[in-house]
C-alpha cells in the first residue's frame, strides 16, 4: 500500500454508512477513481465542505491495486465554483461536461487532455459575464473537444460508410459522421446545423463568437446541443442523466413563460 496525491473533480457521492461516504473522482492520471471518506458525515467534519459534487480538489489517498475503493486521507479544496453553482442552468451544463468526460474514462487511464478540458470548461462557464445562453454554446464546444480527445469526434467531410468525399452535407450516421446520398443515414441535417457543427470543428477560441446574436445562440441550444448529446449517448450506450435534467429544466422554463403570458393576457 502506498500514499498518493492527485488533483480531481468530484463526480458522485454515495452514503456508505452512518459516518462515511464513497466518492467517485475524475483524475488526470488515474482516470476514474473511487475513495472512501471515513467519518465525513460526522458533524463538523473538516472535509464536508470540500467534498461536494463538481468541486475541484487536491486529494491524498492510500492506493492498493487489489482494491476497487481506495482510502481518502486528506482533502484540500482548489475551487468550489460558487458562481457556477448559483445558476442552475450553468450547474447542469457543467454536470453534463463532467458526466461525459467521466463516462468516457476508464479506471487507471491517463486522461490529461480530457481532464484539462474539463478545467477549462468550468472556468469558462463559471465566469460571471457568461449568460446561460452563452454557456450552452461553450458546453457544445467543450463537449466537441472531449470527443476529439477520445478519438470519436464526428467526421464532417468524408462519408463514414464508403469513404466518398462530400461537398454538400445532408445526411448523418450516429456511428461516426456524415454519409453520402447512396449510404444509409440516421438523420438529415439542415444547413444551419451543418454550419454549427463545422464551427465547432474549426473554432479555436470559443470566447471569440458573436454572443450578442440571439439567433446564433438559439441554434446551439435547440439543435446543436441535442444533436451532440444524441451522438454521445449512442457511443456511450447509455443516456446522459445531466442532459435529461437540462431538458426538464428547459421544459419547466417554457411552461412558466406560457403561464406568465396567459396571465398578462
Amino acid at each position: 500500500m502506498s500514499a498518493n496525491q492527485t488533483e480531481a473533480f468530484i463526480v458522485h457521492l454515495y452514503d456508505y454508512s452512518e459516518t462515511s461516504r464513497i466518492i467517485q473522482f475524475l483524475t488526470a492520471h488515474r482516470g476514474k477513481m473511487s475513495c472512501i471518506a471515513k467519518g465525513v458525515r460526522r458533524k463538523n467534519n473538516p472535509w464536508s465542505f470540500s467534498l461536494d459534487r463538481l468541486n475541484r480538489v487536491e486529494i491524498f489517498y492510500t492506493w492498493k491495486s487489489t482494491r476497487e475503493v481506495q482510502t481518502l486521507t486528506e482533502v484540500n479544496l482548489i475551487d468550489s465554483y460558487p458562481e457556477l453553482k448559483r445558476d442552475i442552468k450553468k450547474q447542469v451544463l457543467a454536470s453534463l461536461i463532467l458526466e461525459t468526460a467521466f463516462s468516457m474514462t476508464e479506471t487507471e487511464q491517463k486522461v490529461l487532455k480530457t481532464y484539462t478540458q474539463v478545467c477549462k470548461a468550468f472556468e469558462h462557464i463559471s465566469n460571471s459575464t457568461i449568460t446561460g445562453e452563452h454557456a450552452v454554446f461553450l458546453t457544445c464546444w467543450h463537449l466537441w473537444q472531449i470527443l476529439i480527445h477520445n478519438g470519436i469526434e464526428p467526421q464532417l467531410h468524408i462519408c463514414v460508410r464508403c469513404g466518398k468525399p462530400i461537398k454538400e452535407v445532408l445526411h448523418f450516421s450516429l456511428q461516426g459522421g456524415v454519409v453520402c446520398d447512396n449510404c444509409k443515414s440516421d438523420k438529415t441535417l439542415n444547413s444551419e446545423e451543418v454550419r454549427g457543427l463545422q464551427l465547432l470543428q474549426y473554432l479555436e477560441d470559443p470566447l471569440n463568437i458573436p454572443y450578442e446574436n440571439k439567433a446564433f445562440l438559439s441554434l446551439f441550444e435547440k439543435k446543436i446541443l441535442p444533436f451532440i448529446c444524441s451522438f454521445i449517448t449512442f457511443h456511450l450506450r447509455h443516456p446522459l442523466k445531466s442532459y435529461n435534467v437540462f431538458q426538464e429544466l428547459n421544459h419547466d422554463h417554457i411552461s412558466i413563460q406560457g403561464v406568465n403570458h396567459e396571465k398578462q393576457n
